[in-house]
C-alpha cells in the first residue's frame, strides 16, 4: 500500500497550518486577541504546558527570545519546528509541482 499522497496530504495540511500560526503571531493585537484563555487556568487555577505560547510566539517572531524563553519554554523548540514544517512542506509543493509540469 502506498502512503506519499496521504503523506503529501498530510505534510500540506500541516505546512498550512504552521504558516498560520506562525503568520498570526507576527500581528501581535490580532493574535493575543484571538486566543482564548487557558482552560486549565480558569477551571483549575493551574498552568498547562501550552500556557503562554501564544505571547511567547508574538516574543519570538519580535526577535524578543528572552522574553519567549521566560513565558514558556517549549515555544522556542515548537516555533523551531512550525518553521522546519513550513519549509518542507513548501518543498514538497515545488517538487509536486515540477513534476507535474514534465508530464
Amino acid at each position: 500500500m502506498d502512503f506519499s499522497k496521504e503523506m503529501d496530504y498530510l505534510l500540506l495540511i500541516t505546512g498550512l497550518v504552521s504558516s498560520f500560526v506562525i503568520g498570526l503571531s507576527f500581528f501581535d493585537g490580532a493574535s493575543l486577541s484571538l486566543s482564548p484563555v487557558c482552560l486549565s487556568v480558569s477551571q483549575y487555577n493551574t498552568e498547562c504546558s501550552l500556557c503562554g505560547m501564544t505571547r511567547a510566539f508574538v516574543a519570538i517572531s519580535n526577535f524578543d527570545f528572552g522574553s519567549a524563553w521566560t513565558i514558556n519554554r517549549a515555544a522556542t523548540g515548537l516555533y523551531l519546528l512550525f518553521l522546519t514544517n513550513i519549509v518542507f512542506a513548501l518543498r514538497r509543493v515545488y517538487i509536486i509541482f515540477k513534476t507535474t509540469k514534465m508530464r
